[in-house]
């Protein structure tokens, strides 16, 4: 055991492997961090949610219209001929 103790610096040992030991913590909060900016730069499916919304609530009025301007007429006589208040 006095050989390998002679061969191995253990001073010098914990010294590397605290400075390994930080410059890992380093690199992983480096690599972490980088991940959840990737994430954020990448993640679309707020952006998806949002424009599929508008586009169903541009395509719901502009349609609204369109039946409107369809059928209201008909609608209209509808409720005259029967007296209806709706």
């Amino acid at each position: 055991m006095k050989v390998v103790n002679d061969l191995i610096k253990v001073p010098e040992l914990n010294q590397t492997m605290q400075q390994m030991s930080k410059e890992m913590m380093k690199a992983g909060l480096i690599e972490e961090t980088m991940g959840e900016m990737m994430d954020d730069v990448f993640d679309t499916d707020d952006i998806e949610e949002d424009a599929d919304a508008e586009v169903d609530k541009v395509g719901l009025q502009t349609n609204m219209l369109h039946v409107d301007d369809l059928y209201s007429p008909a609608l209209h006589q509808c409720f005259a001929a029967c007296d209806c208040n709706a």
